[in-house]
């Protein structure tokens, strides 16, 4: 299991960067921790823990990691519960058994360590400035998988911080409130999802359902989080807030609310009950003359997006078709309906959907649609056209070009 962890995730992951690979396993001699395994724990200059199986010396290391604050990934295998003590810090789930997942797994790596790498501390640890507090939440939502906050929240969330820390210095109230947000925002760069969402509750006691509170739950529902739930369904439950607010103060949608609610299903794989539960209100929005079409048809992609993952393609096309219907010009809109298309082995509809958003020039398009790209014209036998995407998909990511030729064709994920 080491090893394939080793050659199937951990170098892949890290061939791009000069980093020697060196196994704490392979260094100690019957299973002691010896002088020198500890010195590269805490000397190293990123540390790759595999939590799978609770090996005792594996959590002590851990703890000696922890304690010099250098930079550090945790993984551990699909289906393995963290403990207590380690559960607040990110971690990366992994599954050797599946191909999708191995190819997940090495970027979400690899994206840490070019977070790590690009930061100017070396690390992502604490001490961050406010004013780089958004470029640091902005490589976080690339580091997640799967569990990304919209663009627009992380903005919405990084200027209510910088805000916050211009208040009114004489005001007690206002001090602890933006202290308050900055430590929910570092507790995010570090990906301590578990601290995040105590500061969140702090916050929202401190200053009741306030539209600040509102935003930080829809950036933090994104990513799974209980506590931000809760406090987004109280939010619907007492719409609209009574709060008042002055120009230029966040404040928060009933739309973005619901979004966030459909993002929170997504991120814990429990679509099923999300579309149950947000499929006729984020239908009601869509509707909302009051929004922009742009808004109305993110609205109806997410209850796409819900109804895709629990294998509904029959509402999930119709969903999709009315996404393109309000906003025409979203290029992910016509990719997801592509894929709902050759999930229905609509092949000629899935080309033409496809086809019809790549540029003249590959290379300034996304790589998930070279490779839906690909996965069409393999199947519909153009080879001509699937050569010409595979050349551009192997010029902007040679990992993901090298996945695709070896192990075929597959599904991906709706945007």
């Amino acid at each position: 299991m080491a090893d394939d962890l080793l050659e199937l995730i951990i170098q892949p992951a890290l061939e791009k960067f000069d980093f020697r690979v060196v196994r704490a396993d392979k260094i100690a001699s019957a299973g002691l921790i010896t002088a020198e395994i500890l010195e590269l724990v805490q000397s190293a200059e990123l540390c790759i823990i595999d939590l799978t199986g609770h090996n005792a010396n594996v959590f002590y290391e851990c703890g000696r990691r922890h304690e010099n604050a250098r930079p550090f990934i945790q993984l551990i295998k699909r289906g393995e519960k963290l403990p207590f003590d380690v559960a607040g810090i990110r971690t990366i789930h992994y599954d050797l058994t599946n191909p999708r997942t191995v190819y997940e797994t090495q970027q979400e790596v690899r994206r840490y360590v070019e977070a790590v790498t690009q930061s100017e501390s070396g690390s992502l640890q604490t001490g961050v400035s406010v004013a780089s507090l958004a470029e640091a939440i902005d490589r976080l939502e690339r580091k997640m998988d799967r569990l990304a906050a919209t663009r627009s929240a992380m903005t919405q969330a990084s200027d209510f911080v910088q805000r916050d820390a211009k208040a009114d210095p004489f005001s007690r109230l206002r001090k602890t409130r933006a202290s308050t947000s900055r430590a929910l925002m570092t507790a995010l760069i570090n990906g301590n999802l578990d601290q995040a969402s105590e500061h969140l509750a702090d916050l929202r006691e401190r200053q009741g359902l306030t539209h600040s509170v509102v935003s930080f739950a829809a950036l933090l529902g994104s990513y799974g989080e209980d506590t931000a739930r809760a406090i987004l369904f109280e939010a619907l439950d007492n719409w609209p807030l009574e709060e008042k607010t002055t120009d230029g103060e966040i404040r928060t949608s009933r739309h973005e609310i619901i979004q966030a609610l459909a993002q929170f299903y997504i991120s814990r794989d429990e679509e099923t009950e999300g579309l149950a539960r947000l499929e006729t209100l984020l239908e009601k929005e869509s509707s909302n003359p009051d929004i922009s079409r742009e808004d109305r048809a993110s609205c109806v992609n997410k209850i796409q997006m819900l109804a895709y993952a629990t294998n509904n393609m029959e509402l999930a096309l119709k969903w999709a078709l009315k996404a393109i219907e309000l906003n025409p010009d979203e290029p992910a809109f016509h990719y997801n309906i592509s894929l709902i298309y050759e999930s229905r082995n609509l092949l000629d509809l899935a080309d033409t959907a496809i086809s019809g958003i790549l540029p003249a020039d590959l290379l300034q398009t996304k790589p998930e649609y070279l490779e839906q790209a690909y996965d069409v014209y393999i199947k519909r036998g153009k080879t001509e056209e699937a050569d010409r995407v595979m050349k551009a998909l192997e010029e902007l990511d040679s990992a993901r070009a090298q996945y695709k030729k070896f192990f075929g064709v597959d599904h991906e994920d709706t945007d």
